[in-house]
């Protein structure tokens, strides 16, 4: 399924908006809201970003960081940040975050047609605007390499669909859930 809510659109229909409070009862919106918070928050936390370690550096980058440490901590600022490890997370597992947008842009919301909560990616105006479909049901993909581009076959690294299945036991477990439960 390839995310097609665009994030201008996301927020017109995320819980806290006037129209989609008045678009249900109470316990309807406490139970979306509760339910779509708690698997964007399982999905996004399923995601990591994987540091390189001081002693992986070079010696010329250790150098490098010790002095901004140091220059930071002169200025009273915080220590800087190490840079991302190039590495990518095993078929089957969640992804590893490359440059963060991924994470950034999970959303939830309530969609109206169906009376039901959308939960996932927003489709980004990116050159790899297939990626969050990709990483999660696997396929083919393009991808820029210095040399030019490379089409690549990804294998799975799904993250929604296992954040939705961690969290059904909490859905079907509240009270105020019983008209949801039929959608699960």
């Amino acid at each position: 399924m390839t995310p097609t809510i665009k994030v201008k659109a996301f927020t017109r229909i995320f819980f806290d908006k006037a129209k989609v409070i008045d678009a249900m009862d109470k316990a309807t919106h406490t139970a979306l809201n509760k339910a779509g918070g708690r698997i964007r928050r399982t999905a996004i936390n399923s995601i990591k970003t994987v540091r390189v370690k001081v002693r992986d550096l070079s010696d010329k980058e250790r150098d490098e960081y010790r002095r901004a440490c140091y220059e930071a901590k002169l200025a009273g600022k915080p220590k800087p940040k190490l840079p991302q490890a190039n590495v990518s997370s095993q078929p089957g597992s969640p992804p590893i975050s490359q440059t963060g947008l991924l994470k950034q842009h999970i959303y939830y919301g309530f969609e109206p047609s169906s009376r039901s909560v959308v939960i996932g990616p927003a489709k980004l105006n990116a050159v790899g605007k297939q990626v969050p479909s990709v990483l999660e049901f696997g396929g083919k993909m393009v991808v820029k390499t210095r040399s030019g581009r490379l089409s690549v076959d990804l294998a799975a690294r799904p993250y929604m669909g296992p954040a939705l299945q961690k969290n059904l036991s909490f859905i079907r477990s509240e009270e105020h859930t019983s008209e949801l439960q039929s959608q699960f």
